[in-house]
């Protein structure tokens, strides 16, 4: 059974490294399979992979189908729509999920179910959960930012099952058709209590994260406080999972068995153990919901059904079994719970636990079990740390011996015992709360000081696939049992992970992303021992920046740990706005700019025509602007940079105008030619006139701007001026990133990064 279990996974995570969606044809494979398993064993095995590949599919399927006429993307519509999630605050506004019934106006009929994620900015009258509307908005596909080391937004909206995403637009449509359902519901039930909470302890200073130890609501964590906790690997704490249920189980456990003892009768009619463990299960099963049966949460109450189940037939199943069990009844709900990171860290924190205690439980005892407990997440999580964020705490083994027992002890008991009473009397709740909240603050200082130590956070680059799996079997030799052999060699697997560093351009080359940052600008180049960032992207309504949200997590999953320069080409928001949020994590040795009086203070220099220099054997020199002039536009000020190495280079031009480039072809001609440009002004059909095209004459053009855009750019007059010189033209919006590399042996080469890494779940750009 086992054997068939673990080959039914590997089916289903196989179909995730599809890069297209297979057809309906496997489905149809699977009936002679079952035949065909039924009569020799031998097929056995791969009919249980096969299966687990069909019901990805099928699961891919019913959201990928979903369907929107291209005239309607983007597009002013008019829905009906009954709201499935909780309503999350965000700023100026909330978001919500919502099932569409019908498009209204213009009139079309859906094929199938569709949900959607919204945001409304200032809703006269806030939406609550349950509530049917029309609404008047804006939706499409979902599109990310596709960049080395990003986020995949298309992949995590896929995972949640939604296949549009959009905003509410003004308009006197907008309306509540129907109220909140009378039946109460669990997603009523979570908002009612969600609601007292933030009431009852709106002055307390701890209220968000108190609120996602209660019911796994993290919307009320700011970013500050999350930094706090991942710099400390404190994060799990805010996902309800096997701590906090098993915390749960224990205790009610625990006091039913005592209130069941004090019967003699009683224990004749049913065991104490039954009864105290079923009465657990079921308190644990109420945490839970309240908690929206997330992924882990899940498979923390499955663990406790199947080994409560086997405790009542006094038959004790394995942990192993019971974790593969849960984690395979999981997937056959949700196949698409594979691409959830955090129920694979749960998943793997629990067979750490199995693995790393055997044979050893019975002589670790209290503080020694809690030092092996951290040491082995410590080790164990690392390469799975790695290989998704680039970073691992290395505090992580004092922050929790602090932080878990405390919270789980004290403010969690405290916490949900305030909850308990809310509906009975606000006064005791909040003075449960404040309890709860004054341990909170005492544990948040201590991680605050852990967090702000410069050695708090380990971050390494994009490490390969195989140095990553070398170092997965490194782990489990050194966490193996006394006994086994070899395990020294565990520290020798680890030791090409340790000392990995990203493979840099030769002297005489370079390597130049021009990342996907929307509708913006931001360049990163490198030499062999150097780093140049060309303009930083915009910045956002949510408060946030290309810099911090798209630069940043590339140059940590490249290893760049330092810049070297900072050129922001001018003022406009689109190329400067990323600038604070790369600055908070960066401090480039230089800064060039057309804006100085905007970086004050920060050792600036004007950049200016006639300015040069060399970077290993790599050549790089101002053309623009000559000097400052008064009647030119910000954009025609724009700095001009090229840079070149024997061989190849490239021409990049922030966003030049019609003017500006005159003012090259009269000043600058000779130099101008290039192997690759950056089209200006993102392909506005004020810049790229043919003059300048045709003296450029570049092989490759890269466009960055913003997907289904309002300027709509690129203009097609300035690409057609591009194809008439033969030039390949590569779009961010299509693209994603595009790496342009020059090495002095092979040439030049030019990848797209959104072709390198897709997968199925990513719907063809156009």
């Amino acid at each position: 059974m086992r054997s068939w279990m673990i080959a039914f996974l590997a089916g289903i995570i196989g179909f995730q490294l599809v890069s297209s969606s297979p057809h309906h044809f496997w489905v149809l494979l699977a009936l002679p399979g079952a035949l065909l398993a039924r009569r020799y064993s031998y097929w056995r095995l791969p009919f249980a992979c096969l299966g687990g590949f069909c019901i990805a599919l099928l699961s891919a399927d019913s959201v990928l189908e979903a369907s929107l006429p291209a005239s309607l993307r983007g597009e002013p519509i008019q829905i009906t729509a009954s709201i499935d999630t909780l309503i999350e605050p965000r700023h100026g506004g909330v978001r919500f999920e919502v099932e569409i019934g019908e498009i209204v106006s213009p009139a079309h009929t859906l094929e199938q179910v569709t949900r959607a994620r919204l945001f409304w900015r200032d809703p006269p009258l806030l939406p609550s959960i349950g509530e049917r509307w029309v609404l008047c908005v804006r939706v499409d596909y979902p599109h990310s930012w596709r960049n080395p080391g990003g986020f995949d937004y298309e992949g995590w909206m896929f995972q949640q099952g939604l296949a549009l995403s959009g905003y509410v637009v003004a308009c006197p449509a907008n309306r509540r058709v129907e109220s909140v359902q009378t039946v109460v519901s669990l997603a009523h039930w979570r908002d009612g209590i969600r609601q007292r909470l933030t009431r009852v302890g709106a002055g307390l200073s701890m209220i968000g994260i108190l609120q996602a130890l209660i019911m796994g609501d993290r919307s009320g964590i700011s970013d500050t406080q999350w930094d706090v906790l991942v710099r400390t690997g404190t994060s799990h704490l805010m996902a309800i999972s096997g701590l906090h249920i098993g915390l749960v189980f224990t205790l009610v456990s625990g006091v039913g068995l005592m209130l069941w003892r004090l019967s003699a009768r009683r224990q004749q009619v049913l065991p104490q153990r039954i009864i105290a463990g079923g009465l657990g299960l079921l308190v644990a099963m109420l945490y839970a919901g309240l908690a929206g049966f997330a992924i882990p949460t899940q498979r923390a109450l499955l663990m406790l059904v199947l080994a409560y189940v086997g405790y009542c037939v006094m038959r004790p199943l394995r942990t192993s079994n019971v974790l593969l069990s849960a984690l395979i009844l999981i997937l056959l709900w949700q196949p698409r719970s594979v691409l959830a990171v955090g129920s694979w860290l749960s998943f793997v924190a629990v067979a750490l636990i199995a693995y790393g205690f055997q044979g050893r439980y019975q002589r670790l005892g209290g503080v020694r079990a809690m030092l092996h407990l951290q040491w082995l997440m410590l080790l164990g999580t690392a390469p799975l740390l790695l290989a998704v964020f680039q970073q691992m705490s290395l505090v992580t083994v004092v922050t929790n011996l602090l932080a878990v027992p405390l919270v789980s002890l004290v403010v969690v008991p405290l916490a949900l015992a305030g909850t308990a009473v809310l509906f009975v009397s606000e006064p005791f709740a909040w003075g449960l709360l404040s309890l709860a909240n004054g341990v909170l603050k005492w544990v948040w200082r201590g991680l605050e000081y852990a967090a702000s130590q410069p050695y708090a956070i380990w971050e390494a680059g994009q490490l390969p696939t195989a140095l990553l799996g070398l170092a997965a079997l490194g782990v489990l030799l050194l966490l193996a049992p006394r006994g086994v052999a070899g395990r020294t060699m565990g520290l020798v697997m680890l030791m090409p992970a340790l000392l990995y560093t990203p493979e840099r351009p030769p002297m005489g080359g370079w390597r130049m992303d021009v990342l996907d940052v929307g509708q913006g600008l931001a360049v990163v180049l490198r030499t062999h021992e150097h780093t140049l960032v060309y303009d930083t992207g915009n910045r956002f309504r949510s408060g946030s920046d290309a810099g911090e949200a798209v630069i940043t997590p590339y140059l940590k999953s490249q290893g760049i740990d330092r810049t070297d320069m900072l050129v922001v080409s001018h003022g406009d928001s689109d190329h400067i706005g990323g600038a604070a949020g790369l600055l908070q994590r960066h401090d480039p040795a230089s800064l060039l700019t057309s804006v100085p009086a905007t970086f004050a203070g920060l050792g600036v220099q004007r950049c200016q025509q006639g300015m040069q220099w060399q970077w290993d054997a790599v050549g790089f020199q101002i053309l623009h602007p000559s000097e400052p002039r008064g009647t030119d536009s910000d954009n025609n000020q724009s700095c001009v940079l090229k840079v070149s190495a024997a061989g190849a280079s490239v021409l990049l031009t922030g966003d030049i105008e019609s003017e500006a480039e005159y003012q090259l072809l009269t000043q600058q001609r000779t130099q101008l030619r290039a192997d690759v440009l950056i089209a200006p002004h993102h392909g506005s059909d004020t810049s790229s006139t043919p003059g300048f095209v045709q003296a450029v004459a570049p092989r490759h053009v890269v466009i960055s701007a913003g997907h289904r855009n309002r300027y709509r750019q690129p203009a097609d007059i300035v690409l057609a001026r591009y194809r008439a010189i033969d030039a390949k033209i590569w779009q961010t919006a299509r693209h994603g990133s595009v790496r342009i590399e020059f090495d002095p042996i092979d040439g030049l080469t030019v990848t797209s990064y959104h072709d390198q890494s897709r997968r199925y779940w990513h719907r063809p750009r156009s």
